[in-house]
């Protein structure tokens, strides 16, 4: 892909202007890095006008590459923070020095997804410590922003993918529903004349009917959404070995406190929570089946020591993960869990792939009654 992150170019420009004012910086120059190309370009600059200062103008001008010397590989590719005279710093084509002084400071703007830019400060004089957190705090409010930035465009293309998926499902389901109905009209020509040929037409049709109903219908529209997880999280978790295909293996196993709070008749886990933790089971369930052809998945639920419900999804194939697995969780993945009240955390096991722990809160219960309860492979 190419840039990090969209040209939301007023947005880019509020961040710089807060960025100079939280900093009190001659000027701000907010960057961007294309990760395909190692191109920095700038995104905004403040201040606006005849005030910004010459060598900070010339930022504008043409794109620099990342790696063009040392010290901007610190920050581009090390991710760290470099700061020196304009002379050291600015000149990256040839030995000739370029005009002005004071100083400058770059500092990386990581996010989950890597260094996607940077937030470039010109001062008059060598920042002292105080300054410098401020610089510091305003490279956090930019990842933030970054971050969601990233987080509503991978939100539209995942929800513009689902919508062109349930689509084109449903256009070929209609098409074989007309197939069906073709063959059910023929089948009433047959009874009279081929009674054997008729039972094996209808025969035919019962099957196509049960693998639109089972297997695409059925599997797009838990996609969509899991409906049985207004009453229980526990069968929504089993089904999830269905998303991705017969190769998926999954034991699912339960504590026996939560299996008491999910009861389907009288559910005492919050919704919200029960939504949150079958997402989050099923991100970790595609992403393990995108890096393997035949993934095998332990999920577990259990308490805390305190009131609070532990999810954990460990991918147990004995292979190191892969770049498919490990790409950043989808952005809205991780709202949905705050949202929930809850803490993600994604990471990779050592010889093996990757482990995925949540923790969302409860309301309180007896602890004495907690004791583990399997339940059989899905």
């Amino acid at each position: 892909m190419g840039s990090s992150t969209p040209r939301h170019a007023e947005l880019y420009q509020e961040l710089a202007n807060a960025a100079w004012e939280i900093t009190a910086a001659r000027a701000v120059v907010l960057g961007r890095l294309d990760r395909a190309t190692m191109l920095v370009s700038t995104l905004a600059l403040a201040p606006t006008g005849a005030a910004v200062p010459r060598e900070a103008a010339g930022a504008l001008k043409t794109a620099v590459r990342a790696d063009a010397n040392p010290r901007l590989r610190h920050v581009y590719v090390e991710g760290r923070e470099v700061s020196a005279s304009p002379r050291a710093l600015l000149d990256t084509r040839s030995r000739r020095e370029p005009g002005g002084d004071g100083w400058v400071t770059i500092l990386p703007i990581e996010t989950r997804r890597g260094i996607a830019g940077s937030l470039t400060l010109f001062a008059r004089r060598r920042p002292a410590p105080l300054q410098r957190r401020r610089y510091r705090a305003a490279a956090r409010l930019a990842s933030l922003i970054f971050d969601l930035s990233d987080d509503v465009r991978e939100y539209i293309r995942d929800d513009e993918r689902v919508r062109k998926e349930a689509a084109s499902l449903l256009h070929g389901t209609h098409a074989a529903l007309i197939a069906i109905r073709h063959r059910l009209g023929e089948s009433r020509k047959l009874l009279a004349a081929d009674p054997t040929h008729a039972d094996a037409v209808l025969e035919n049709a019962r099957g196509e009917l049960e693998r639109i109903g089972e297997r695409d219908i059925g599997r797009t529209s838990r996609r969509l959404f899991p409906l049985v997880i207004r009453m229980s999280l526990a069968p929504a978790l089993e089904g999830l070995a269905d998303l991705c295909g017969p190769n998926v293996k999954i034991v699912l196993w339960i504590e026996r406190a939560i299996a008491r709070m999910d009861d389907p008749l009288d559910n005492r886990l919050p919704e919200a929570v029960r939504l949150a933790v079958y997402r989050v089971a099923e991100a970790a369930v595609i992403r393990a089946a995108a890096g393997s052809p035949a993934p095998r998945l332990e999920i577990s639920l259990s308490r805390s020591g305190g009131p609070a419900l532990i999810l954990k999804v460990r991918d147990v194939s004995n292979r190191p993960a892969n770049s498919a697995q490990r790409q950043p969780y989808p952005g809205d993945l991780l709202l949905r869990v705050h949202d929930a009240g809850g803490t993600l955390r994604v990471s990779s096991r050592r010889g093996g792939g990757m482990s995925w722990s949540a923790s969302f809160p409860l309301p309180g219960e007896d602890e004495a009654a907690r004791s583990a309860t399997p339940r059989s492979p899905v």
